[in-house]
C-alpha cells in the first residue's frame, strides 16, 4: 500500500506539469485578449508584460492552497489511502476535460471545473465510505449537528460559498463591465482622440488608482499570513504528525511544533475577540504586514496620494505625446496576470501539492515510530497551517510562463476571444441561444424604457456620443 501511495505522489507532480500546460493554454486568454485587441502593441511585448505578472502572482498565491485540501470535503473523516484516490481523480479529469476545450478553442474556467471535480471525486468516495461502515446517507452533507456527532463528509458549508460565489461573480462582471462601457463611450465618444488632456487624464488615473492599489495592497497582503488554532485543533495536529505523544497539562505561552518538512513552527498563546483561549502563527515578515497595516488604516490619505500621483505622471506623459491609454493596458495585462497567477495556480497545483503534503505528513508520523498504514492513517492535519514552498510555485510560474509563450493550443483560444469582438458581420463560432437572446431583448427593452424618461435633449446628447465615426471606402 505504501508504494502505491509512493507511486500515486509520483504521479500527481507529472499530472501537474500537464495541467499547469494545458490549464495557461486556457486561461491565457482571460489576460493577453484585451491587449492584443486593443493592438497597444506587438505580440512579444504583450507576452513580456504578462510573463512578469505571472511570475509575481504565482509567487502570492500560497494562501490560496488551502481550497484543494479542506475546502470542499473534510479531511478528518478521510484517510490517506481515500484523498489520494481523490486527488488522481481529480488530476485526470481535469487535464482531459481543458485538453479537449483547449483542442476546439472553446474558453471555459479552471475554477468551475476544479471545484466541481473535487466535489464529485469527494462525494463518490464519501459514499462507498458511508455505505461500509453502514451510516445514513444525509451524513454526506449534513455539517449542522456536531451534538449528535454529525460533521459530514464534505465541507458543504464553502463549497456552497465558492459556487455562489462563481455565479455571483458571472453577473457582476456582466453588469459591471456593461455599465464600464457605457459610461467610457458617454465620456469619450467615437471622439477619444480630442478629449485626452482633460477626460483621459482623470480617467486614466483611476483605472491607475484602481490597479495600484490592487498590486501594491494584495501583493503585501498576499505575502504573509496567520493562523489560529484552538487547544484541541493543536492537539490533533501534534497527534496527525507524532500519533504516539502524549500530551498533558496545559500549554505554555509558546509551543514548539516539528512541522512535516523538519522546521520548527511557534505558536504563540493569545486569547481571541470572543475571549477564547487560542494559539497562534504567523508565516512570513512582520515588517511588511506593519506596512500594509499602515496603508489600511490610512486607506484615504493613501488613495488620494495615488490618484494625484497618476494625475500628475499622465498629465507630464499626455504633454510629451505619449499615449496614456497604452499605458492603462499594459498595467491592466500586468494586473490581470499576476491575479490569474496568484488566484488561479491552485487550480493547477493545488491538488498535486495537497498529495503531496499529505504525504509528508504520513512520511512524519511514520519516523515516529508510530505503525500506521495508509488506509487507517487520518488526514486531519490537511485542516491545519502548511505553506506551500515557494521553490514549487517559482516552478509552477516559470512552466506557466513556457507555455504561455509557446503553446499552439492558448493561440487558438485567444483567436476564439478575440474574434466575438468583431463589430461587422462574420462566421461566428457560437450560435446565438436563448439567454443571449433574452439579454439582447431585454437591453433593448431597458432602451426604450429610458427612452420614455429622460428629456429629448439628454437622449440627443447620449445619442450623439454613441454615433460611430464614418469613413471612407478607401
Amino acid at each position: 500500500m505504501e508504494t502505491f501511495i509512493l507511486l500515486g505522489v509520483i504521479i500527481l507532480a507529472v499530472l501537474a506539469v500537464g495541467d499547469l500546460m494545458v490549464g495557461v493554454g486556457n486561461d491565457a486568454v482571460n489576460f493577453l485578449n484585451s491587449a492584443i485587441g486593443s493592438k497597444v502593441a506587438k505580440f512579444r511585448t504583450i507576452m513580456w508584460v504578462a510573463s512578469i505578472g505571472v511570475f509575481v502572482g504565482a509567487l502570492s498565491s500560497a494562501g490560496m492552497m488551502e481550497i484543494a485540501r479542506e475546502g470542499i470535503f473534510n479531511p478528518e473523516l478521510f484517510t490517506l489511502e481515500d484523498v489520494m484516490i481523490i486527488f488522481l481523480a481529480v488530476m485526470l479529469t481535469d487535464i482531459i476535460l481543458l485538453d479537449a476545450f483547449n483542442t476546439l478553442g472553446l474558453p471555459t474556467s479552471t475554477t468551475v471545473s476544479i471545484i466541481f471535480e473535487l466535489l464529485g471525486a469527494a462525494i463518490v468516495v464519501a459514499s462507498f465510505k458511508i455505505l461500509a461502515n453502514g451510516e445514513p446517507m444525509n451524513w454526506l452533507f449534513n455539517t449542522h449537528s456536531p451534538e449528535d456527532g454529525i460533521t459530514g463528509y464534505l465541507n458543504w458549508k464553502k463549497t456552497s460559498t465558492i459556487v455562489s460565489s462563481i455565479v455571483l461573480s458571472i453577473v457582476l462582471a456582466f453588469s459591471t463591465g456593461a455599465v464600464v462601457m457605457f459610461f467610457s463611450r458617454l465620456l469619450f465618444s467615437f471622439q477619444y482622440t480630442n478629449k485626452m488632456k482633460v477626460v483621459g487624464v482623470i480617467w486614466a488615473s483611476l483605472a491607475m488608482l484602481a490597479m495600484s492599489y490592487y498590486l501594491v495592497f494584495k501583493g503585501l497582503k498576499s505575502t504573509y499570513s496567520k493562523e489560529e488554532l484552538t487547544k484541541t485543533e493543536l492537539i490533533s495536529y501534534i497527534k496527525s504528525t507524532n500519533p504516539t505523544a502524549e500530551i498533558t497539562g496545559d500549554f505554555g505561552e509558546v509551543v514548539n511544533v516539528k512541522a512535516p518538512d523538519g522546521t520548527n513552527m511557534e505558536f504563540k498563546k493569545s486569547v481571541d475577540k470572543e475571549g477564547n483561549e487560542v494559539y497562534s502563527i504567523f508565516f512570513g515578515i512582520k515588517k511588511i504586514k506593519e506596512i500594509s497595516s499602515f496603508i489600511q488604516e490610512n486607506s484615504i490619505v493613501f488613495i488620494c496620494g495615488l490618484f494625484f500621483f497618476w494625475i500628475l505622471i499622465f498629465a507630464i506623459l499626455q504633454a510629451l505625446k505619449i499615449s496614456i491609454l497604452k499605458v492603462v493596458v499594459f498595467a491592466g495585462t500586468f494586473s490581470m496576470a499576476m491575479a490569474f497567477a496568484g488566484n488561479d495556480l491552485v487550480n493547477f497545483i493545488g491538488v498535486p501539492l495537497a498529495g503531496w503534503q499529505s504525504y509528508e505528513l504520513y512520511q512524519a508520523a511514520l519516523s515516529t515510530g508510530a505503525s500506521i498504514s495508509p488506509a487507517e492513517y487520518n488526514m486531519i492535519g490537511l485542516k491545519f497551517p502548511i505553506q506551500a514552498p515557494h521553490m514549487y510555485l517559482l516552478f509552477a510560474g516559470l512552466i506557466m510562463v513556457l507555455t504561455l509563450w509557446f503553446s499552439k493550443k492558448s493561440k487558438t483560444v485567444i483567436d476564439t476571444e478575440v474574434s466575438l469582438g468583431h463589430q461587422e458581420e462574420t462566421d461566428e463560432k457560437f450560435k446565438s441561444n436563448m439567454l443571449s437572446r433574452w439579454i439582447v431583448q431585454g437591453s433593448v427593452g431597458f432602451s426604450k424604457l429610458m427612452g420614455k424618461v429622460l428629456p429629448e435633449a439628454v437622449k440627443n446628447s447620449i445619442e450623439k456620443q454613441f454615433k460611430p465615426l464614418e469613413h471612407k471606402e478607401d
